[in-house]
């Protein structure tokens, strides 16, 4: 009997990068924890540490460039606004990464 992800847990090597295991956290948007701040919230801080003290090797963020204000989003919901939107180019916002 094959086990069918036998490696998901094992260590793999990425140039000269180790990593514990295969597992990737592709993060979506997480408006319901970012609140109108340019940078990121303590609590979307909190939630990527979670995720990587919980397994996943390598953990992926939302970040870009912040062309149109939040306040102009043309999104048929409010909740939008909130949408990770940190401007990674402003050395204040790379602080918290």
């Amino acid at each position: 009997m094959s086990i069918r992800y036998s490696h998901l847990l094992s260590p793999i090597t990425i140039g000269n990068v180790v990593l514990k295991n295969r597992m990737l956290y592709g993060s979506g948007s997480l408006h319901f924890l970012q609140g109108p701040e340019n940078f990121p919230s303590d609590a979307v801080m909190s939630y990527f540490a979670n995720v990587a003290k919980n397994g996943a090797a390598v953990v992926t963020c939302p970040g870009g460039r912040k062309i149109v204000p939040r306040e102009k989003i043309n999104a048929p919901y409010e909740d939008a606004k909130h949408s990770a939107m940190w401007d990674i180019d402003d050395p204040s916002v790379q602080n918290y990464y």
